[in-house]
């Protein structure tokens, strides 16, 4: 990442300093959940395009679909246990209205000038909108079984 993204980046894009996992606790869904908001919001992230995160599962279109819904339905789904009914509702219009309009930012800009990548943008929006449609399942419903199907 040449800089960071308006909102937290998704674990499998970052790396971590040990100290920071220190602070992680054992609960389910932490990382995503309490980890990498607290350090996004406390401006504890850097974006460093010398370092190469290497995150590679080629399962297929279907299955990278599935997962994307699955991830943010898991993530989200833990966070829900923490917050009222008004302030889940507030999270999953905050995701509809934010997180779509930033992650078909990110897919129409990972096209960049190369042909491959651009011909897997349409891919890319759908597997995102996925992950929106996870997020605003697991703020509202939990986590399901969305834990026992990432990958």
């Amino acid at each position: 990442m040449a800089s960071l993204p308006s909102v937290p980046p998704p674990v499998s894009t970052l790396s971590f300093k040990r100290e920071a996992l220190t602070e992680l606790t054992d609960t389910p869904g932490a990382l995503e959940s309490e980890l990498i908001p607290r350090l996004f919001a406390e401006g504890r992230m850097v974006a460093d395009d010398r370092v190469v995160v290497g995150h590679h599962q080629d399962f297929g279109v279907v299955w990278s679909i599935w997962n994307a819904f699955a991830s943010a339905r898991s993530g989200y789904g833990y966070a829900r246990s923490q917050l009222d009914p008004l302030e889940r509702r507030r999270v999953a219009r905050w995701v509809l209205a934010h997180m779509t309009r930033q992650l078909w930012r990110d897919s129409r800009d990972a096209g960049g000038r190369s042909r491959r990548l651009r011909r897997d943008v349409p891919f890319i929006a759908v597997i995102q909108t996925a992950a929106v449609v996870g997020a605003v399942f697991g703020i509202l419903a939990g986590p399901g079984r969305g834990p026992r199907r990432v990958a």
